[in-house]
């Protein structure tokens, strides 16, 4: 039969059936002895042992019997003649029990009698012994202690059972699943804790070991849920109180240090055992501080690939989408349209090239119409000479470049004699220049006709390029991740949410969102809380979501959380300080998580270049906005400036884009100032050659990338602050101390460049200084 698997979030068939990594039934049997046996080891508290009772009620058949033994003989081992006799009778009665209701109970009846059979078999035994020997109230809270731990051990195997000998990877378990799995493990594990070697505990560098491990693979989320797990197992012996809390608080600590390295990891995780052991101030605190010590040195004695090979295990794959055929169709046909228009557009240019050298003809053509026209008009034209009445190419040829280099004609432009021999030499001479200068009205109308046609041909490349970039993201776009979103609706299940949809995309950047839509949750949900478990989840760090309602209905916008965040400051002042500024700016994040920064600087000063640079920067900023490539939005852009008005008008363009994922940085300029970035101790300047728009079609960016770190400063400037040199700016940051505002750096700057032209011209003056800060270090 076809049987249908997931693998990396593809759906493949085979013919073969995939093997189950399962425990034989005979190795099952054993083990369940052997920890029916270790179990009834009181390590809860040091005087009781629920757990072994726990297993009995949460197995079935053989197993069931063979943790009985195990318990059984554990009884006579580890207690004296009562405890014997109590925990040897709540064994066989659990044992009884579960068998009667494997037999004669339905399926749906045995999803709860497990645990109502430990709770009762443990009550009810424990309470007649407690009777028979005499009453008191701490004995009875401790039945009662001991009968709630029976049901919830009951609990926790089974479902760590179902978890760990189950389908479903490590890597797609939830946070309940997670904790569950190692509650059972760290429980499995506590009899093993009280043996020790001058009271150093092995156990405990494994638990160690295991949270800083988690940690690193699953960033602070995988540390904090394994520092709670062993920290509750910790806890129920009772020994030592600090631990408890301390595992789960350098869970944190390593889990969120992880994400730089593993030595900060590793140094956090001891700091924060070995404060917890000056707070408990006993000997088994102090042996706990090198119990971590030595779990953290085996930790950073493994090498990074050991790591790498255990991230593909317990991580989710990189999920790998498949394009729906309508995408593939619709892309085809975008594609397509591109090229098409392209086409119309290479056609109009093409046209326009043929037709220019007609120009040259026409006026040919002008000045022998106006000499042909003079001589039919003259009454003598009969006695004129053949070559004064039909003049030669070479003479056409001769008047035509004198018009077109001096715009005047004279005698010495006409063949010699030519004067004497024409009658109507004067009237000639007018009637070719009034000609002339028609042609040159003509030809200035077609010139504004051919820039119409140009400005038309390129608004067709400009709208073949916005179907191009649409095409390219439906070829990138990627689609629905089934698999993860039922991670997802599951999750917010568990945590109480009413799930209506939930959908799981990657973009074309290979970042996760998610989009859960559940009735209006309660208001004292924590979001904070809901969003570290879907990251846990899913595997990827998401941010806390945009929430929007509606009615009683809301949809939680997830996305991954980003690396870097800017602080941006500006300040402006124009020529005179009374007039508008002439520099424009506008700065946004747009919905891919970049922010963008556009200053403009507008030809001249005053109002017309304040309209030309807020136009400019205006119109730029929202075709980004509305998904453009900044190549796409440049020309379009630039057009819009060409045909402005008859006047011309030029503006530059200055844009600075930063991943705020990854922290690269684009820079590009459009006869744009130079920008100034410090990094660490040094201050760089970038200088690009290149020309502002609205001047010719043909446009293009000059560019150049760069990564800034944590504590960068970024700054942009119009050509009015830069002055013979810019030496001083670039003293001036590497002075600059952050704990004043970008606002602050960038009047100051701003300020001290008016000082410096003193006396002088003055042009309008705009400076903008971005910080460039990790989210960790904020």
């Amino acid at each position: 039969m076809l049987k249908t698997r997931v693998k990396n979030f593809i759906t493949v068939k085979t013919d073969e059936k995939q093997p189950k990594l399962q425990f034989k039934p005979v190795m099952k049997t054993v083990l369940s002895f052997i920890f029916g046996f270790l179990l009834m080891n009181p390590f809860v508290t040091g005087t009781i042992s629920p757990f072994s009772v726990s297993l009995i009620a949460s197995l079935s058949g053989m197993q069931c019997v063979a943790a009985t033994a195990g318990t059984a003989i554990g009884s006579f081992v580890f207690f004296d003649a009562t405890d014997t006799v109590k925990y040897l009778a709540v064994a066989l009665f659990c044992c009884m029990i579960n068998e009667v209701c494997t037999r004669y109970f339905g399926s749906d009846l045995m999803k709860i009698t497990p645990y109502i059979n430990s709770f009762l078999s443990m009550l009810i035994i424990s309470g007649a012994i407690m009777f028979a020997t005499g009453f008191d109230l701490e004995t009875f809270i401790t039945v009662l202690y001991e009968s709630l731990l029976c049901c919830v051990g009951t609990y926790i195997f089974i479902q760590g059972n179902l978890l760990m000998f189950g389908e479903k990877d490590f890597a797609r378990f939830t946070t309940r699943e997670f904790m569950i799995t190692f509650l059972s493990v760290g429980i499995l594990l506590m009899p093993f804790y009280k043996y020790t070697v001058l009271n150093f505990s092995f156990v405990g560098v494994i638990f160690s070991f295991v949270i800083l491990l988690l940690g690193r693979l699953k960033s602070g989320n995988g540390g904090t849920l394994t520092g709670v797990c062993v920290g509750i197992c910790v806890g129920l012996s009772g020994r030592v109180s600090f631990l408890g809390a301390g595992y789960a608080l350098s869970g944190l600590l390593c889990g969120e240090l992880s994400r730089k390295n593993k030595y900060f990891s590793a140094v956090g995780f001891v700091s924060c055992v070995a404060v917890c052991a000056l707070i408990d101030s006993t000997l088994k605190a102090y042996l706990a501080i090198a119990e971590a010590i030595v779990a953290a040195t085996v930790f950073l004695l493994l090498p990074d690939r050991f790591f790498s090979f255990l991230s593909e295990k317990v991580n989710l794959p990189t999920p790998v989408y498949i394009k729906s055929d309508n995408s593939r169709v619709l892309t085809h046909r975008l594609t397509e349209a591109s090229e098409a228009i392209t086409e119309l557009s290479d056609c109009v240019d093409t046209v326009q090239r043929t037709l220019a050298p007609q120009h040259e003809k026409e006026l040919r053509l002008a000045v022998k119409s106006a000499w042909n026209k003079v001589c039919d008009n003259c009454d003598l034209k009969n006695s004129c000479r053949e070559e004064v009445r039909c003049p030669s190419d070479e003479t056409i040829d001769k008047i035509s470049r004198a018009l077109t280099d001096h715009a005047t004609l004279g005698e010495m432009h006409f063949p010699k004699n030519f004067p004497e021999a024409c009658y109507c030499f004067d009237e000639m001479k007018e009637k070719i220049s009034m000609r002339y200068m028609s042609y040159v009205a003509s030809l200035g109308a077609q010139g504004k006709v051919d820039q119409m046609q140009g400005l038309m041909s390129d608004q067709f490349r400009s709208m073949a390029d916005i179907l191009r970039d649409i095409a390219c993201e439906f070829d990138e776009d990627l689609n629905l991740n089934t698999e993860i979103s039922d991670i997802c609706g599951e999750e917010a299940k568990e945590s109480g949410l009413n799930v209506t949809s939930c959908e799981s995309y990657l973009d074309k950047f290979g970042r996760m969102s998610i989009n859960l839509k559940v009735l209006t949750p309660r208001d004292n949900f924590n979001i904070s809380q809901f969003t570290d478990a879907l990251s846990m989840a899913t595997g990827a760090v998401l941010d806390i979501p945009d929430i929007d309602t509606c009615e009683d209905e809301c949809v939680m916008k997830f996305k991954q959380e980003m690396i870097y965040d800017v602080e941006i400051g500006a300040f402006s002042r124009s020529a005179d300080d009374i007039k508008v500024c002439g520099d424009y700016y506008r700065s946004f994040r747009d919905e891919n998580g970049r922010h963008i920064t556009v200053l403009s600087d507008g030809m001249g000063t005053g109002s017309r270049a304040a309209v030309d640079s807020a136009m400019a920067a205006e119109l730029f900023s929202k075709l980004i906005k509305s998904g453009l490539s900044f190549d796409c939005a440049l020309p379009i852009a630039n057009s819009a400036l060409l045909v402005k008005s008859s006047d011309e008008s030029l503006a530059t363009l200055d844009v600075v884009c930063i991943d705020l994922y990854t922290g690269r940085t684009d820079f590009m300029k459009a006869g744009a100032a130079a920008t100034f970035i410090r990094h660490k101790d040094s201050v760089a300047s970038l200088e690009q050659a290149s020309l502002p728009i609205g001047i010719l079609r043909e446009i293009e960016f000059s560019k150049a990338t760069a990564k800034p770190e944590d504590g960068d400063i970024i700054l942009m400037i119009s050509d009015g602050v830069l002055g013979d040199c810019n030496g001083w700016i670039q003293q001036e940051m590497k002075l600059w101390d952050t704990k004043h505002s970008p606002r602050e750096l960038a009047e100051f700057i701003v300020n001290s460049a008016c000082e410096r032209k003193l006396g002088k011209q003055r042009d309008d003056m705009t400076a903008i200084a971005i910080y460039v800060k990790e989210k960790n270090n904020i």
